[in-house]
Parts: C-alpha cells; structure tokens; sequence
C-alpha cells in the first residue's frame, strides 16, 4: 500500500443530481476530491479529510494527461 501523504486537494460534497447520479453508479459516494496528479493513487487506498476517512470508490485522470485526479469517494 502507498502512503502519498499530505497533498493539497479540493474537496467538495456531492449534491442534488449529480449525488443521486453518483448513487446509481457506486454506493454511498458522498464527495468528489480534486488534487494534482499522484502516480500510484487507486481505490485501495483512503482519504483522510479533517479527520473523517474516506474510501476511493473511483479514480479518474480527468484530462488522460496526467495532471489531475478526481477522486470519487465515500464515507
């Protein structure tokens, strides 16, 4: 397992249609957390967030350059 460490990130719940979309595709995703691209991030690893710790649901390298991840997780 990776330990990427402390990474600035945005993270921002999920709300209205874009929760309930979310919902229909992966259970429970409850925030969506925008950070610099980090080679090794999968869904085996965990956010922590303020204190509360979240699971990687999906990761998705938004422009396929290598530069961002979205990071689909829930609580």
């Amino acid at each position: 397992m990776l330990a990427v460490g402390t990474v600035w990130a945005r993270v921002q719940p999920l709300k209205g249609r874009e929760y309930f979309a979310a919902q229909a595709a992966q259970s429970q995703v409850a925030v969506r957390v925008t950070m610099l691209y980090q080679p090794g991030v999968t869904p085996d690893l965990k956010v922590t967030h303020e204190g509360k710790q979240y699971e990687i649901e999906a990761v998705l390298d938004t422009d396929s350059k290598g530069e961002e991840l979205v990071l689909m997780c829930k609580g």
